[in-house]
């Protein structure tokens, strides 16, 4: 647990999240930034949809 302490106090940094924000695209917004395939169903998942009689 002290590991997973220590490697969170150096990787979770107010950097870090500005950059992961405005990599995506989420802020400041930017459309085009935003990958849209990403919201797309998985192709590994075979679930059959079930309909409501």
């Amino acid at each position: 647990m002290i590991f997973w302490a220590f490697v969170w106090d150096v990787v979770a940094t107010i950097e870090n999240a500005i950059h992961g924000f405005r990599k995506s695209g989420l802020f400041p917004l930017d459309p085009k930034g935003i990958d849209l395939s990403k919201l797309e169903p998985s192709k590994h998942a075979n679930i059959a949809l079930i309909e409501d009689s």
